[in-house]
């Protein structure tokens, strides 16, 4: 161990421990985020990777206007993502249209979800397994 804590000294190491049975992962669940203009949301921000792995940032409250510093909602957040919505639209409704965005599906392997933000450090070998 001293020839690490020697060679790594001056480096940032972070430990990632899969624990989970699934092994699944939801970048952001709908059911946390309320639907209209000021209602509950538990992130500023969404951060999500889109179908040709580009990183992609939305965010989550209005910085200016007459909503500045409140949570925009599922329903402005649609508005904003160009999904096209019906006239009426209900919370249901409004999460079933929204779970088919990148942001809001569930990935397969959390292991894909941190290749996507440090791939450089994954080497992937021949039988296509992560080391």
């Amino acid at each position: 161990m001293l020839k690490f804590k020697t060679d790594y000294k001056d480096n940032d190491i972070d430990i990632l421990v899969d624990n989970a049975r699934t092994h699944t992962v939801r970048q952001y669940n709908l059911n946390d985020f309320g639907k209209n203009i000021g209602s509950r949301c538990p992130v500023d921000v969404i951060e999500y990777y889109d179908e040709n792995d580009i990183k992609k940032t939305i965010q989550y409250f209005f910085s200016s206007g007459p909503h500045q510093n409140k949570s925009k909602g599922l329903l402005q957040l649609a508005k904003e993502l160009n999904i096209i919505l019906p006239t009426k639209c209900f919370l249901s409704q409004l999460r079933e249209l929204l779970s088919e965005y990148p942001a809001f599906q569930t990935v397969n392997n959390r292991f894909l979800v941190l290749y996507q933000e440090y791939s450089s450090f994954f080497l992937e070998n021949e039988a296509g397994k992560f080391s």
